[in-house]
């Protein structure tokens, strides 16, 4: 490509359009234009040239003032993102643009999202909004809190464009590995939020060298000591281990390369051999208990068969298992049974030379494809936006979205910390395989129940479900279900879903649906409660102003009239005892037609509340300083952290016992008051 005339291919249409034009690009940088263009004719299909040459000249113009923590020129993150959409997240001409154009809204007047969308259109310009709002929160993160609204503003920005989230792994994937300049609380921080957030999605989307990566990069700033140490040995016996590599592929290619059928079939074949991540082999030590030099099976051999037929890979793997033993029950097939990202491959171990196990990987070229590209081997390559549903053609991927979606819509009774764990369990692509009594294969999250297996089959199914039965065996409804198991879902008209089912179910989807019917529960007792609560009042004759009910609520520890509703259908709380607070605690007399005078010569109340040294001295003290009271007994009876006490006096003609009422309420403990005539 020529390196002159580029400013003479840009056609603008905005004001920031017009400040391109007159700029020259620094030699170092006219390069980086250069190398980028190559690699998107490389890499793309097709591209826009001047889309990307344009969106260049821009973030040179909103950067080149600014320096980064490292002493780096802005710009220049800006082009590494862009560098990892083409190389590791495998993406189009729009993402590269976007890549570059990112943070520019940042900058100021003249680089705001209007202006990005006049002149880069509307595509370009949502994607780039999208990401600097997110941006935004997480600036302002509060740790958990920001964790959990940063995952959904990713998950619903999937509904819009899936590039968002795409682009958004490449920023991250940068900052990460830039991460040595900020202090070490951040990069503890920052590292802990990509193994929440970023590393599940890097695994979601199929990008599994993006996801090790990202692991290795957080797992350097958690814990940099255990990081170090791994690193090293294994750097240390790096020859050791090609030539294990190359003694292990000897008479696996020359088997390859001598049978009948591979070679009949033209069947190329390549093989390759690789040490596992460092974070993937500090998990083995833990889990096995072992230091790093009693791990053998830290060698993964890949071979990728051009051969359009799945049936090659099973060939395959009987070829290799007649050179060296195969290991019991380490056989994964994930090509019958995919992983729900779309990953196909047969897994298995063998023994390899100096009787060491090796993993060993047999694909095709075209799964080899999708392991190395993830969802960016379904993108279309269009101007237009790209909705998540236009790039997951599987149903169950769709379904994935749609619970997870449902999941935040009906979040009432789940915390934060509830929430992030059911979305990481979801993310990640731990699954087992069991199957449906007609044997129709399902494939579930790991330590799914059997109450998620029943909402997996149909909503209605798990909303009556009363147990299972398991491999002919019954079983209870938070049995972990197994790989291989056949599950038989009991149920019956009369069941129904119950609040502890939360504490039960893993999966969004069965989340969704309990919360969904625990919400319209809710609702049925929310009105039943307040047409008790209309009738009692009307029989006091009260009208009551709304200030007064959300005082009443707010003294009772109510947030919300919703919940006194719901409590007071439910029988926690009596409408008797709320009315008495609003006449007696905030002197509320409606229209009620009350004499504040009772003829009767000896009275006695009965009052109750929470069980404390100085609560009856105050009771006694409250009454005894009315003048026109005198006490004759007094009863106090504890009951556990609660009391009851009747106290007996008399009265002249100018007791008002909604007096004594009020008084006897403002004490601390008291709860209930009321007259025995």
């Amino acid at each position: 490509m020529a390196k002159t005339g580029k400013k003479n291919m840009l056609k603008v249409k905005s004001s920031l359009g017009r400040k391109l034009l007159p700029i020259d690009l620094p030699p170092n940088l006219e390069t980086e234009l250069e190398k980028l263009l190559k690699e998107c004719e490389q890499k793309l299909r097709s591209f826009n040239e001047n889309l990307v040459t344009k969106a260049f000249y821009a973030t040179y113009l909103a950067h080149q003032n600014h320096i980064r923590i490292s002493g780096e020129a802005a710009y220049f993150h800006n082009i590494a993102v862009a560098k990892a959409v083409l190389k590791e997240i495998h993406l189009d001409d729009v993402s590269v643009a976007v890549a570059l154009l990112f943070d520019l809204p940042s900058r100021g007047e003249g680089f705001s999202v209007h202006e990005i969308t006049k002149e880069f259109g509307s595509v370009i310009g949502g994607i780039v909004g999208k990401l600097y709002k997110i941006k935004n929160l997480e600036a302002r993160r509060t740790i958990s809190v920001a964790h959990l609204e940063n995952f959904r503003k990713l998950l619903v920005s999937l509904t819009s464009d899936v590039r968002i989230i795409l682009v958004k792994l490449a920023i991250r994937l940068h900052n990460m590995r830039t991460l040595d300049y900020l202090p070490i609380e951040k990069q503890k921080e920052i590292s802990h939020e990509t193994m929440e957030i970023y590393v599940p999605f890097a695994s979601r989307f199929g990008l599994g060298d993006v996801k090790w990566l990202l692991e290795d990069l957080s797992f350097k700033y958690i814990n940099r000591v255990a990081y170090d140490d791994i690193k090293n040995r294994i750097k240390s016996r790096r020859k050791e281990r090609e030539r294990y590599v190359k003694n292990f592929e000897k008479p696996v290619l020359r088997k390859l390369g001598n049978d009948f059928f591979i070679k009949s079939n033209n069947i190329g074949f390549e093989l390759s051999g690789r040490v596992k991540h460092i974070y993937s082999i500090f998990n083995k030590m833990i889990a096995r208990g072992k230091p790093l030099e009693e791990l053998y099976d830290l060698i993964a051999i890949r071979i990728i068969l051009d051969s359009p037929d799945p049936i090659s890979c099973f060939y395959t793997y009987g070829l290799i298992a007649s050179v060296y033993k195969p290991v019991p029950e380490t056989f994964k097939d994930y090509i019958s049974a995919p992983k729900k990202n779309g990953y196909r491959s047969l897994h298995f171990a063998v023994v390899g030379p100096q009787n060491k196990p090796v993993e060993v990987q047999v694909r095709t070229r075209e799964m080899h494809l999708i392991s190395e590209e993830g969802i960016a081997a379904h993108i279309n390559y269009k101007r237009g936006f790209l909705p998540a549903e236009s790039v997951f053609d599987e149903i169950h991927v769709r379904t994935w979205m749609d619970s997870i979606k449902s999941l935040f819509s009906n979040r009432e009774q789940m915390d934060d910390k509830q929430i992030m764990n059911t979305l990481k369990k979801n993310l990640f692509l731990e699954e087992i395989h069991v199957f449906t009594p007609e044997n129709e294969l399902r494939t579930m999250p790991r330590d799914s129940t059997a109450l998620d297996f029943a909402f997996e089959i149909h909503s209605a199914l798990g909303t009556h479900c009363i147990g299972a039965k398991v491999n002919g065996r019954s079983v209870p409804l938070s049995y972990r279900i197994q790989s291989g198991d056949q599950i038989d879902i009991m149920s019956s008209p009369k069941q129904c879903p119950e609040p502890d089912w939360l504490n039960i179910a893993i999966t969004p989807k069965a989340k969704s649906n309990i919360n969904k019917y625990l919400k319209s529960l809710r609702t049925q007792k929310k009105d039943q409660g307040e047409a008790l609560w209309i009738e009692n009042a009307e029989r006091e004759n009260l009208k009551i102003k709304d200030t007064d009910f959300a005082s009443m609520c707010k003294a009772f520890g109510y947030k919300s009239k919703r919940l006194f509703f719901i409590d007071l259908a439910d029988g926690k709380i009596s409408s008797s005892k709320a009315i008495d607070f609003l006449k007696y605690k905030l002197d509320f007399t409606g229209t009620t037609n009350t004499s504040n005078s009772d003829s009767t010569e000896n009275k006695s109340i009965i009052i109750s509340g929470h069980n404390s040294k100085e609560v009856m001295g105050n009771i006694i003290s409250s009454v005894a300083t009315l003048d026109d009271l005198l006490i004759l007994s007094v009863n106090y009876e504890p009951i556990g952290n609660h009391f009851e006490a009747k106290i007996n006096f008399t009265k002249d003609d100018n007791y008002s016992f909604g007096l004594l009422a009020k008084r006897l309420y403002r004490l601390e403990g008291v709860s209930s008051v009321r007259k025995l005539v």
